[in-house]
């Protein structure tokens, strides 16, 4: 499992493995903000597809950091 944290998140960057190539996927989850009853997760499959399984992770793991910082900044 790829996962990192991020700012208040956790980015879940484990490629899913089909069809002979990796599939860069991303799973983000937010921790609950006070006021929240529950945080936030939000998934995104098959980014883009990768022969190798680190550049998989590596462009899944910034995406996702793109991601936080367009959104959840």
């Amino acid at each position: 499992m790829a996962t990192f944290h991020y700012k208040a998140c956790i980015i879940d960057a484990t490629p899913v493995f089909s069809l002979g190539v990796y599939h860069a996927c991303v799973r983000i989850s937010r921790e609950r903000s006070e006021g929240e009853a529950e945080g936030e997760v939000v998934k995104f499959g098959e980014l883009e597809q990768f022969l190798d399984e680190e550049k998989a992770i590596d462009f899944a793991h910034q995406w996702g950091v793109d991601w936080i910082n367009e959104h959840w900044a």
